[in-house]
């Protein structure tokens, strides 16, 4: 079997971290940008993404991640067994990247 296509995604992300009781929102959807050079594999789309970070505690927060992509030619197959397993480490990665301080009561990016 050959190789799947790399894909690439042009996307706009906003966020706002004014939300109630301290919660941040990050999100992104595709564009069209004129001077985004498509590489030698498939465009995909992200119709949605969202990002609701929420403080449960002094240390902790809760990451709620919804998504609805398109990534050009994948299977039912692969949406229900190997994307999981993807966005999993997407959202580990985005909690490798706070680092905390000697006092564990915030973080520095």
């Amino acid at each position: 079997m050959a190789p799947h296509p790399t894909r690439d995604y042009c996307t706009f992300r906003s966020w706002r971290n004014d939300l109630a009781h301290g919660a941040c929102a990050l999100v992104e959807t595709s564009v069209t940008h004129p001077e985004s050079k498509q590489g030698s594999g498939l465009m995909g789309t992200v119709l949605a993404g969202r990002y609701l970070i929420e403080p449960i505690g002094a240390t902790r927060c809760r990451l709620t991640y919804i998504t609805r992509i398109d990534s050009r030619g994948r299977s039912a197959e692969f949406y229900n067994n190997a994307l999981g397993p993807y966005n999993a480490a997407l959202v580990g990665r985005v909690r490798d990247s706070f680092v905390p301080t000697d006092s564990g009561m915030e973080t520095e990016v």
